[in-house]
């Protein structure tokens, strides 16, 4: 494991804390470590007019490649999410419609909140934010990482589950 000593006069308490648990996270989750955190968004994400995530938010930019998608002729993809809401899990289990093979698959497209450069249009009315169009066009392979995403950020991980199971719960049974 990589160590570096940190000069406390050198930076702020919280680049502390963000430093610490960027470690933590990178020995839960290795395929995480390759993952930026920047302050920004990314000078190639493209942001549209009136973006506006709900503040707290942990916002993700994602770019996919032309050629990992089913439409490379469109050139690269991208496409900014955030978790879901109580509204927004309602919603996304409505378009399931009790189809439980549907579920991840609409869960992850309900947290996608702009795609290339443009608001999601849930109307489907307008063509450069109609999320069923792109989400067709960036193909399987690129709809797996933000299914992937979906799941790593709206689950404990496995040594979360560990401490919830061993010590945030009791069960009794009566006689």
């Amino acid at each position: 494991m990589n160590t570096r000593e940190i000069n406390p006069t050198d930076v702020q308490s919280d680049e502390i804390v963000e430093e610490a648990a960027k470690v933590v996270s990178n020995m839960l989750n290795p395929s995480a470590s390759k993952t930026k955190t920047v302050k920004g968004a990314p000078e190639w994400a493209i942001i549209p007019p009136g973006f506006s995530p709900p503040q707290g938010a942990r916002v993700c930019f994602m770019k996919f490649r032309a050629e990992w998608t089913d439409t490379p002729e469109k050139g690269d993809r991208q496409c900014i999410i955030w978790s879901l809401s109580l509204m927004d899990e309602r919603n996304a289990l409505a378009r399931a419609r009790g189809d439980v093979l549907r579920t991840l698959d609409e869960m992850a497209k309900q947290t996608v909140r702009v795609v290339d450069g443009n608001m999601v249009d849930w109307t489907g009315k307008l063509r450069e934010g109609d999320l069923d169009m792109w989400w067709n066009d960036i193909g399987p392979r690129c709809r797996t990482l933000i299914q992937r995403h979906y799941n790593q950020t709206h689950n404990l991980t496995a040594a979360e589950q560990e401490d919830f199971f061993e010590n945030c719960i009791a069960v009794l049974v009566r006689d």
